[in-house]
């Protein structure tokens, strides 16, 4: 509070801000210290600054309201690096739209994936494999391509092998222990109905499942999970994509404690800035670890239980 104050008085005597205004700024960035907690400003990091612009958006603000907090916070950093308080600034560069800004996109709350999820391991073929598929999605946060283009071969243990990432890039990606026994068990049952496709997911006439039906799937699951969203005051149900699951592990991800550096990899991201950057080669042991204690399973696999 101490150093919001000394930020506010050094905006009195340069900008000559009104009382309004001085008591805005510090409520809100009151609020930005109680988010991320009582840190020091050398501390803080690109994932704390995330973790609030996450929060602000769940609060359904209007992009309006989302820019002035923003600029707020960037004129706060600004000041600290003046002050010689930080060497850098920890904002992000979200650019994008009209305001140049980009609105955060919405996510799977706990209780829509809790309800997407089945608990019912005596299920048809078809609905195992549906079941698969999107944990697979909220487990790793792959790419739609990506997964449609997993083979069998891509599986090592509690990892896939992403050969044909954005780009034509490899990678390596983790799942949980309750993923692989979902998988286990649709490996075990896929083997009757596989035929010459080496694509892990394939229909009970052995082709391989391709994007219309994909859509199709994630359609019907959304769906019966009365997971919806809301455009220009109209309510939809269909039409959200793939893309929520990735967005939806991200987030989970970064609130679960892991760790924005190991995140960029397992998204695939060739730009540090667009999930920004930490540390510079974290090892597989290392990203064993961090995955273990933040993968977006937890807390929903504890429920079910």
């Amino acid at each position: 509070m101490e150093l919001i104050n000394e930020y506010v008085q050094y905006l009195q005597v340069t900008n000559y801000i009104s009382f309004l205004t001085k008591k805005e700024y510090i409520i809100e960035l009151s609020l930005f210290y109680k988010v991320i907690g009582d840190k020091d400003p050398a501390t803080i990091t690109q994932g704390d600054i995330l973790k609030y612009l996450i929060y602000l958006d769940n609060r359904g603000l209007a992009r309006s309201t989302l820019q002035k907090k923003k600029v707020i916070l960037k004129s706060y950093f600004t000041w600290l690096i003046m002050q010689g308080k930080i060497s850098g600034n920890p904002l992000p560069n979200m650019k994008n739209g009209r305001n140049g800004q980009k609105k955060l996109t919405k996510v799977l709350s706990d209780d829509q994936i809790f309800r997407l999820l089945s608990g019912d391991e005596n299920i048809k073929f078809r609905d195992l494999c549906n079941e698969v598929i999107i944990r697979i999605f909220l487990a790793t946060g792959i790419r739609k391509q990506e997964l449609l283009d997993l083979e069998i071969s891509d599986i090592l243990e509690e990892e896939l092998n992403i050969r044909h990432g954005k780009g034509d890039k490899e990678r390596i990606v983790r799942f949980d222990k309750s993923t692989k026994k979902w998988l286990d068990m649709y490996l075990n049952k896929q083997k009757q109905f596989r035929k010459t496709a080496t694509n892990l997911f394939i229909h009970e006439n052995g082709k391989p499942i391709d994007e219309e039906c994909l859509r199709y799937i994630i359609d019907v699951k959304l769906k019966k999970a009365g997971v919806k969203y809301t455009k220009d005051g109209k309510v939809y149900g269909k039409g959200i994509g793939c893309h929520i699951f990735r967005h939806t592990f991200a987030t989970r991800f970064l609130e679960n404690g892991g760790d924005v550096k190991v995140l960029q990899e397992f998204l695939g991201h060739a730009d540090a800035g667009t999930t920004l950057n930490f540390y510079a080669h974290p090892s597989r042991q290392y990203k064993k670890a961090v995955y273990k204690k933040a993968n977006p399973f937890r807390k929903i696999e504890r429920r079910k239980r």
